[in-house]
């Protein structure tokens, strides 16, 4: 199973009015994945090739996204916007990973 990265990321747009920095953060990192995808699709690569520019360009992105959340949790009232959006992707974590295997 893998999850939808626009899904989590919407959370984030979602409370970023109240939350500028963090989510600031948070979407840049983001954004850093799509470019990748994007350059996928630009060049026709194939699921093998595909798999080896995310692994070469994502993979760092994707652990730094996972760190930021766990500050970002840890920073946050349980109840806010901000730390159930951070809820979200952590708890959808491993389903997010899906596209770097």
């Amino acid at each position: 199973l893998a999850a939808c990265w626009a899904h989590a990321r919407r959370k984030f747009f979602e409370v970023k009015e109240r939350f500028p920095r963090e989510c600031a953060v948070y979407l840049k990192l983001v954004a850093k994945l799509y470019e990748v995808e994007g350059e996928i699709r630009e060049n026709g690569l194939d699921a093998e090739a595909a798999l080896a520019l995310r692994l070469s360009r994502s993979a760092n992105t994707h652990a730094r996204i996972h760190r930021v959340l766990g500050i970002l949790r840890r920073g946050g009232l349980p109840s806010s916007g901000l730390s159930k959006a951070c809820d979200y992707s952590l708890s959808h974590w491993d389903y997010l990973s899906t596209y770097l295997r």
